[in-house]
């Protein structure tokens, strides 16, 4: 008797937006229309107390090109004890997860290297 087919799992990845060192919230992801949330890193520890195994951090400055935060992310990923124990390029092999919808919608190859590069 064959088992039945494994049902998708569907995983909601808590996000945590910063821009200019602040959690934030977009209104339809429009720039300019940020509403302030505080400091990273309680954001991220709240989602992690509410049993997140995974934290979506977003660098929004970077984004948009108008800076980075790259040091904040290091220290939410540092405080808050995910996965990464690093920020780091996506294309670092040691890079556990990436959402890769926004660019894969406008660069298909950049998605089959990263797929790839396991291989």
């Amino acid at each position: 008797m064959a088992l039945p087919p494994e049902k998708p799992v569907f995983t909601l990845l808590p996000a945590v937006d910063v821009a200019d060192g602040r959690a934030v919230r977009l209104v339809q992801g429009a720039a300019g229309t940020e509403t302030d949330y505080g400091d990273p890193i309680e954001a991220a520890r709240a989602w992690v107390e509410q049993g997140a195994p995974w934290i979506h951090l977003v660098d929004l400055d970077a984004a948009f090109g108008r800076g980075e935060n790259r040091a904040v992310l290091a220290a939410v990923v540092e405080a808050v004890g995910v996965h990464d124990r690093d920020v780091r390029p996506v294309a670092d092999p040691q890079v556990s997860r990436v959402d890769a919808e926004p660019i894969g919608l406008l660069r298909c190859e950049f998605v089959h290297g990263l797929r790839d590069r396991d291989h």
